[in-house]
Parts: C-alpha cells; sequence; structure tokens
C-alpha cells in the first residue's frame, strides 16, 4: 500500500512539512513510490572488475560507494551462493555512506560503536584490509547473532565484537580510536518507505527519547577518540531536534570537538542550521540523503574532528584480572597446531585466546579486556574437544583455498554446491581428514571425511532452506 499522507504520522506531518515548503509535494511523492535496494561487493573477495563479469543481477554503481551497487527489488541476492561465498553484503544504498564519510585506512584503530546487524562493520572492515583492530558493539544482544555471522561470512580476521553500553566500553578504550562510527538509535523516519511498519513504533521510540541516548552515546564515543581523530555521526531520520540539534549540544559540550566537509559533499543535501534555535552555521556542513533528492531512503551523516590540543586521556585502561592469552607453546594448543601442520599452508599471527573450549586468534595491542561482555575477541579458530580440534566457520571463511592443503572446488551449476548449502552428506571417496569446500576459489566451509563420506560442517542456522 502506497505511503500517502494520511498514513504518515500525524506529528511528522505537522513538523516536516513546513520545513519543506514547496518540495512537501515531491516529497511525498517519493515516499509513495518504490524504496531503494542494494549490495556492496567484498574487495576482501574479489576485485571490482572480476565482480562485474560474474554479477548475476543487473547492476548500477552507487554514487557515493565504489563497492556499492543497485538491485531491482524483485531480485533474490540473500538466496544465491555467491552471498554465502561473502562476495556481497545486502545493504540499503543510503547506508553505505557513512562509512564512506569516515574514510577509513588500513591499519587504523576503528570503533563501530552502535553496529548491529553489521552492513557497516563489514564495510569497515573491508577497508581495513585485515590490518589494524576494529571494535563492534551494540548493546542489544537479540542483534548480536547476526552481526557475527556477517563478520565471518566477510572473512574479517582482526574484529572483536562486545554487547555493551558505550559508557563500559568508554572505561576500557580511552583515547583509544583514530576513527568511530556512531549510527544512531534514532525515531526511523528516514525509513519509513522501506519499512512501513516503522510508522507504528513511531510514537514509542519517538525523537525525545531518542535524542537522550544519542546524547549518552556521543559522550562515550568522545572520550574514546584519540586527539587528531575522526567522528561521524549518522542517522536515518530527517529530524532535525535528532540530527542537527544533536551536534550541536555535542558542540556546545565539547569545544575540543569541530565539525569539517562530508567527502563527497556534493551528492548530498547540506546541513539546516536555520531548522534549529540559534543554529551554528557550520551545521551547514552535515549533510543529508533525500528520497525526492538521491535514490536512497533518508539519512543523515555529520563528520566531526578531535583537535589535537583536546584532552590527552591515559592509553586504554588495564582492569585488574589474570592475562587470558595463551603461550604458543601451551599444552592446551597441541591439538591446534597438530591441524595447522596437517592442513594449513600459511601461518596466522596474533595471540591465542581460549575461552569454554573455542579458541581464538586475537589482534595484538589491545588491553586487558576482562569485566566486557566480548562476544568475539578476533578470529575464532575452533573448538577444543577431548583431545581434538574442530576448526570454525570463520576460520573457512578467512582462508583462501591454496592457504589449505585439502580443497574441494564447486562449479556454479555444480548439484553438490547446493546439497552442501542446504547441510547434505557428500560422497568423499577415498578422502581423509578435514576439506575446505569452495564455491570456485571461494571457501563456504567445512567438511570432514569419514567412512567414505565428506560430514558437512556448514552452520546450521544459515543453510539454504529451498
Amino acid at each position: 500500500m502506497a505511503i500517502t499522507a494520511e498514513r504518515l504520522p500525524r506529528e511528522f506531518v505537522q513538523r516536516l512539512e513546513p520545513l519543506l515548503g514547496e518540495e512537501w509535494p515531491e516529497f511525498l511523492a517519493a515516499l509513495a513510490g518504490e524504496s531503494q535496494h542494494g549490495l556492496r561487493q567484498n574487495p576482501l573477495k574479489i576485485q571490482q572488475a572480476e565482480w562485474e563479469k560474474i554479477a548475476p543481477f543487473p547492476l548500477e554503481r552507487v554514487p557515493w560507494c565504489r563497492e556499492g551497487y543497485y538491485l531491482q527489488e524483485e531480485e533474490r541476492p540473500g538466496k544465491h551462493p555467491y552471498y554465502h561465498a561473502g562476495l556481497y553484503y545486502i545493504q540499503e544504498p543510503s547506508a553505505m555512506a557513512p562509512v564512506e564519510a569516515l574514510e577509513v585506512q588500513p591499519g587504523e584503530k576503528v570503533l563501530d560503536l552502535c553496529a548491529a546487524p553489521g552492513g557497516k562493520t563489514t564495510q569497515i572492515g573491508a577497508k581495513l584490509q585485515g590490518k589494524g583492530i576494529l571494535v563492534a558493539n551494540d548493546n542489544n544482544p537479540q542483534r548480536i547473532r547476526p552481526m557475527v555471522k556477517y563478520v565471518e561470512t566477510f572473512g574479517l580476521t582482526n574484529c572483536l565484537i562486545f554487547n555493551e553500553r558505550p559508557e563500559r566500553l568508554a572505561r576500557h578504550f580511552p583515547g583509544y580510536f583514530d576513527k568511530i562510527l556512531v549510527d544512531a538509535p534514532c525515531s526511523g523516519e528516514g525509513m519509513f518507505r522501506r519499512e512501513p511498519e516503522s510508522m507504528g513504533a513511531y510514537q514509542k521510540f519517538g525523537p525525545e527519547r531518542c535524542r537522550q541516548m544519542q546524547r549518552e552515546i556521543l559522550r562515550a564515543a568522545a572520550r574514546m577518540l584519540k586527539p587528531g581523530g575522526v567522528m561521524v555521526y549518522s542517522t536515518c531520520t530527517f529530524n532535525p531536534y535528532e540530527n542537527e540539534g544533536t551536534i550541536q549540544e555535542f558542540l556546545q559540550e565539547h569545544s575540543e570537538f569541530q565539525l569539517e566537509p562530508v567527502p563527497q559533499a556534493h551528492l548530498y543535501s547540506p546541513g539546516r542550521p536555520d531548522w534549529v534555535v540559534g543554529g551554528r552555521p557550520e551545521l551547514a556542513l552535515a549533510c543529508r540523503i533525500w528520497p525526492h533528492k538521491n535514490r536512497g531512503e533518508g539519512h543523515f551523516l555529520a563528520r566531526l574532528r578531535k583537535n589535537n590540543n583536546g584532552s590527552r586521556l591515559a592509553g586504554a585502561g588495564r582492569p585488574g584480572g589474570t592475562d587470558p592469552y595463551l603461550a604458543e607453546g601451551a599444552k592446551e594448543l597441541a591439538s591446534w597446531h597438530r591441524f595447522r601442520q596437517n592442513y594449513l599452508k600459511t601461518e596466522l599471527n596474533g595471540r591465542y585466546w581460549l575461552n569454554g573450549g573455542t579458541l581464538y586468534l586475537v589482534p595484538p595491542e589491545l588491553p586487558v579486556l576482562q569485566g566486557l561482555k566480548l562476544i568475539r575477541p578476533g578470529l575464532t579458530l575452533g573448538n577444543l574437544y577431548k583431545g581434538k580440534f574442530y576448526p570454525d566457520y570463520a576460520l573457512a571463511m578467512a582462508l583462501k583455498p591454496e592457504q589449505f592443503a585439502q580443497p574441494v572446488y564447486f562449479t556454479l551449476d555444480a548439484p553438490e554446491l547446493r546439497k552442501y548449502l542446504k547441510g547434505e552428506t557428500l560422497p568423499a571417496g577415498e578422502a581423509k581428514g578435514w576439506h575446505l569446500l569452495c564455491l570456485d576459489r571461494w571457501p563456504l566451509g567445512w567438511a570432514l571425511a569419514v567412512d567414505g563420506y565428506l560430514k558437512n560442517y556448514y552452520p546450521k542456522g544459515w543453510r539454504l532452506q529451498s
């Protein structure tokens, strides 16, 4: 059913119509049209030129994201095997803009503070190219599981995932990060066209409640950013109270920050200082994506830099507790080392962390993290059980076939491919041990050859249903 002014929340119409003025009819017409769909190619897995040759969908590039493409609504990219191989992430085009504004560089320490469901996390991770550290956090435990899946499918090796309140995270990471993304919770007005059901929750999660959360999140983020670092604040709402208003209040409280131009600002509409009381002129440096001016849903973004002469906090905190890292020669690692010697043709650098039988490879240069709700401290290598090592899906997706001793290759049209993705057992012939199953040269997951069959270790919750 098309969105009309009558269907929109009354408060939303009464506020936005006077602000848009003569643009209001054009804006309404855009809301009544089709929402925009897209995907973002994974440069960790495939180069862009090759992707454009093999893509199974008609593609048109998103102007503000090099790896972004528009999709037709009728396409079903989540069903294609390339999706399971991590070649792309399904993402609304406007949602690609905030990370582009952050200008992440390989080797940086980056925080995605409101990260679930993980789209922007994978975008940041791809830009880091496996170098540096990526911390992804969300305080909603129900949204963490899909984020873990996307991080693993994309092949990110240097990503830690937390389920924490931002203020608690700030105690462990003061002045730690080079870049921070705050994709803040908001009233969601920019998603009315894409998710009409969100209009029903608009009153419950309205601007006033969201503004309070935004204020607290930004305060915590400010503590965690290094002097000279960059923070991007974004929302998917049109509301100036949550956009220019939130930024103005933050700048009044934090004189060490200043707004600076958003990269590719010519593609967007400028911020509106005149939409908030006493609006500072520099609020025009912020940007909006409007559905009647851009091919995307509603979005707001502002780029802030922390002055070099800002307050310098001590290095990341080191609360009391025992060091959780295992030495290379620890007896607990014996079965992992046997697996590595028998099957891997590559070195993996980092520190080992064993938690509840699960073995992780953790990036260096981290503070002691005890006391935080840490969901994933790095790359999940596998599980240790009764003297045996069972490799994890995340390790498979972080490898290239040439880095493993026994890869098995499927072509896109091979019937065994869909059987594997559905969780079915496959014949193994005389093969023994662990095998890395791949679609062409892209890993999909593990199988263990036992008694002439490949026992399927593709994660149960992610298997094809048809």
